[in-house]
């Protein structure tokens, strides 16, 4: 009976930790990340008038002409009305899961999928805000990681959320996903590199490489230069140890590439 209720009693702890977490005042840091530049997002939109505060919309340049109908496919797909592996709405017919792996499988569009076709637009709006919010959150994520004082937090995370490749980018909403785990990569290299440990930097490659395996294949190429720039920049390295943590990153790579097999 012991072994049985160990998961039940595993998950409690969990929920009593992430409650007492949610309500500290380092989770406001994470708050206040978010908002900033979320709103500053908000407050762009509604003085350029695009939709819900004007005529303009977010459906524009790819958005527009491709995206939105493969945001509607998947949402036919979960409706039942949809094959999820082919689909004949793509030129003469063609297989989908490619066109899903590339264009639709990042876990924001969860939030679309939520709304009806119909109302796809207000979905699309609010998953791009999310979105901004939480690049903000990841970077605040790796500055608290590296000790960064509250205020150089909050200035920093936000400026990152509302780069101009963000802003920019936009409209291709599978890339942002990639500024989002960016710096959850930093963060599992780095801790990989101190402490050998390889679950987060795992789970960061997984997400990158499901998310948008196009993006996913940039952040591979720079999680190399990031790996060699971190071990050779640092004075206690050694040869030895140098070669056993890259032997360790070899391992989560693999082990990332083939958790994410599935999309890729």
């Amino acid at each position: 009976m012991e072994a049985i209720s160990n998961p039940f009693s595993l998950a409690a702890e969990a929920g009593i930790k992430l409650k007492r977490f949610l309500t500290s005042r380092e989770a406001w840091v994470y708050y206040i990340c978010f908002w900033i530049p979320a709103l500053v997002m908000l407050l762009v939109y509604a003085t350029l008038n695009i939709y819900p505060f004007g005529d303009k919309s977010v459906f524009n340049w790819d958005l527009n002409v491709q995206y939105s109908y493969y945001l509607a496919h998947v949402k036919d797909i979960i409706s039942g009305a949809a094959d999820p592996f082919y689909s004949w709405n793509n030129a003469l017919g063609s297989e989908f899961t490619g066109t899903f792996a590339y264009y639709a499988a990042s876990p924001f569009n969860i939030i679309a999928y939520l709304f009806p076709v119909e109302q796809l637009q207000t979905g699309v709006f609010l998953m791009i805000i999310v979105k901004i919010g939480a690049i903000g959150v990841s970077a605040a994520a790796y500055l608290r990681y590296k000790k960064h004082a509250l205020m150089t937090t909050i200035m920093f995370s936000s400026c990152y959320a509302l780069s101009m490749y963000s802003v920019m980018h936009a409209s291709n909403i599978m890339w942002l996903d990639g500024v989002f785990v960016l710096p959850v990569i930093l963060c599992g290299l780095e801790r990989l590199v101190d402490k050998g440990r390889m679950k987060m930097l795992i789970l960061a490659w997984v997400y990158g490489f499901v998310s948008c395996f196009y993006i996913g294949f940039m952040l591979a190429v720079f999680s190399v230069a990031y790996f060699l720039y971190y071990t050779l920049a640092k004075d206690d390295i050694g040869v030895k140890r140098f070669f056993v943590r890259l032997a360790q990153t070899c391992i989560a790579a693999v082990s990332a590439v083939l958790l994410s097999s599935g999309i890729l």
